[in-house]
């Protein structure tokens, strides 16, 4: 399975060090807002839950957009230059930061979710009802109970509608999101330039990640 994922020059280095990156929520600073870190637990404890693994945190990516598998990066860059709007809430641009190509093992349950379904989550998890406007009208109603019963609806149905919003772009962006608790060195498989897509702008891979890009080009 293809796993997509933006990482940092310092996560890269880990990876070349010691061959494997194991991160740690404890110790991140990339948590977004403080109210999303309720999210952010809950998957990790069904993430354990499910694979039978004891780790202290995930690695978030992408597996499809548009509900198709990425299976390259110029799919991946076609879909993104096509929807800007929606390319710096999942990623990051500069030399700083380096897309990794990850070809990971089938059996691992990734949990995957649409991206704004993740929020959803998070936000009714604290009883914040922001997102409120997102949400399908025949779940609005739905009082929450626990995050794995709003997870199940998530996987089986979608928590996002797929209306236009006043701007008339559609409120669901078909954008999903997926979690690995390791990235292995051995399932690395590209090391890819970012793109800031909002403004044309390709940046050129930093260091540690050219080192890489250089380790997975002589497999």
């Amino acid at each position: 399975m293809k796993f997509w994922t933006t990482q940092t020059e310092k996560v890269i280095k880990y990876i070349l060090d010691d061959n494997v990156y194991n991160p740690d929520f404890n110790l991140s600073d990339g948590l977004g807002s403080k109210d999303m870190k309720g999210g952010y637990d809950e998957i990790l404890k069904e993430y354990q839950h499910r694979n039978h693994v004891e780790c202290e945190g995930l690695i978030f990516g992408i597996t499809q957009l548009e509900d198709v598998s990425v299976e390259s990066i110029e799919q991946y860059r076609e879909y993104f230059t096509k929807n800007t709007t929606f390319w710096d809430s999942v990623s990051y641009a500069g030399e700083n930061y380096a897309i990794l190509e990850l070809e990971i093992p089938d059996k691992i349950d990734v949990i995957p979710i649409y991206f704004q379904d993740f929020i959803i989550l998070s936000m009714r998890s604290i009883k914040d009802i922001e997102f409120q406007l997102y949400v399908k009208q025949e779940l609005k109603s739905i009082e929450f109970q626990d995050f794995k019963a709003d997870l199940e609806i998530a996987q089986s149905k979608g928590w996002t509608n797929d209306e236009k919003d006043f701007l008339g772009e559609s409120m669901l962006n078909r954008i999903t999101q997926a979690h690995i608790h390791k990235i292995s060195k051995d399932y690395i498989v590209g090391v890819h330039e970012t793109f800031d897509f909002e403004n044309e702008i390709q940046y050129s891979l930093g260091k540690e990640a050219k080192k890489l890009y250089q380790h997975v080009n002589m497999k």
